[in-house]
């Protein structure tokens, strides 16, 4: 008996200390100080090292008993890492170590899922939201008085370092804030089957208001387009699978006339806003942008970084640039604007197929456990909405916490709704049972 208490008050103590690794890998993240901080990525390593090393001695089983998406995920990875370092490439190869950090997240919240319960996943994002909200306020008080301060704040220690010391976020934040408020509208469309008390209704609302701020104010066009899509699309689908007849030729003809709308979407505001104000001058650039194809910092212009990107895939279809260009290896010919493009031109096409497919891997694993058309179609519109974001965007670990850990752990908190999602129970001596091992699969 005492032996049994013995083991339970150990496992517990590792439980609390991957909670409290979990969390300090999003705050890293989500808070832009740590941007102008030298040792940020070594220190977000060692923490994800941490956590593999606390989870491998609580479960061990959970690793080496055939998780599908760990064991593809670290192969991938590995074989990006080892190419750049052979290539001499160390920065490259520390980029991919970095982006591994972003797939850590999906594993955090397997292994939590499997193992734990859902409310453990809860739990943390609900702690995550500090940290998010916080910074979601500074920024979005910064940028109603300066429209371009996401935009200055970059990803690097090149960037504005004043404003992210301030706590004003850039594309990382807005990118992550698309992802969270598409991932809101279903709670809120499913409130009275699910119960939504009062307050989180309440809470809810503030976090969609914020988000939807944060994306509107930051000037990021391509964010913009994704969140207003993907929400128009879950209401819609909610209601009916003969709505996607509606969204098919919506598409289509946006896409043929996307000029002409934008045009007409613009001057139809402009006509209510006032003469003068940050408003007025954002909507004339991007209507400067839509009609002579002037430059603005109002909206995402990367055509030409990602054309660069396509043409080096040209040149080196197969083994990639790395591999192919040998010492006359140029960073600068990559555009450096597209994840999933960088990747391809890089590695190549087989290299970067298997780089795609381990980023789609986990939103096939949550689509499969829907328990309905409409748990599904949340799936795909998130899964499609990310890759949208890292096609024409740079993927960063902020944004691999909202697809891969915040999106799945609301996914499964509707899914339980439905009376035929999965439960699961941590076992007393840390081991899986028989039906862990049976729901293990979809990971």
């Amino acid at each position: 008996m005492h032996k049994v208490l013995a083991v339970d008050r150990k496992n517990n103590i590792k439980n609390i200390l991957l909670d409290i690794i979990t969390i300090a890998l999003v705050v890293i993240y989500i808070l832009p100080q740590f941007v102008s901080f030298q040792y940020t990525s070594i220190i977000a390593l060692a923490l994800g090292v941490s956590w593999m090393l606390v989870a491998f001695s609580s479960n061990p089983h959970f690793f080496l008993g055939g998780n599908k998406y760990f064991t593809k995920a670290i192969i991938c990875f590995g074989i990006l890492i080892i190419i750049s370092l052979l290539s001499s490439q160390n920065i490259i190869a520390n980029r991919y170590a970095g982006l591994a950090l972003t797939s850590m997240f999906f594993w955090i919240y397997s292994y939590n899922s499997v193992l734990r319960g859902l409310k453990y996943n809860i739990r943390i994002v609900l702690l995550s939201l500090v940290p998010i909200i916080y910074t979601s306020l500074i920024t979005v008080a910064v940028l109603l008085t300066n429209p371009y301060a996401s935009r200055m704040v970059k990803s690097s220690v090149d960037g504005n370092i004043e404003l992210a010391q301030s706590g004003v976020s850039g594309y990382s934040l807005i990118y992550a804030a698309v992802i969270m408020a598409i991932t809101l509208i279903p709670i809120l469309i499913e409130r009275n089957r699910i119960k939504l008390g009062k307050l989180n209704k309440l809470l809810v609302w503030a976090l969609l208001i914020l988000f939807l701020s944060l994306i509107v104010l930051s000037n990021f066009f391509t964010a913009l387009i994704a969140a207003v899509f993907a929400i128009l699309s879950i209401t819609l689908l909610f209601r009916s699978k003969r709505m996607l007849f509606l969204l098919i030729p919506i598409s289509i003809i946006y896409l043929t006339l996307h000029k002409d709308i934008n045009l007409m979407v613009i001057d139809t505001v402009l006509v209510w806003v006032q003469p003068e104000g940050i408003t007025r001058i954002r909507l004339d650039e991007m209507k400067t942008e839509l009609l002579i194809g002037a430059k603005s910092s109002s909206i995402d212009t990367r055509s030409d970084r990602l054309d660069e990107s396509i043409e080096v895939l040209t040149s080196y279809p197969i083994i990639g640039y790395i591999a192919g260009s040998g010492t006359e290896f140029d960073l600068q010919k990559i555009g450096q604007h597209s994840t999933v493009l960088d990747t391809f031109a890089m590695y190549g096409i087989i290299m970067g197929s298997f780089f795609f497919w381990i980023m789609l891997l986990p939103f096939k694993y949550i689509i499969s456990r829907g328990n309905s058309y409409k748990m599904k179609t949340f799936g795909w519109i998130i899964g499609l909405a990310f890759i949208f974001l890292i096609v024409f965007n740079n993927l960063t670990a902020s944004i691999g916490y909202a697809a891969f850990f915040f999106f799945p752990t609301v996914f499964d908190y509707l899914n339980s709704h439905d009376g035929r999602a999965p439960q699961y129970r941590t076992t007393t001596y840390g081991k899986l049972t028989k039906a862990q091992r049976a729901r293990r699969s979809f990971v």
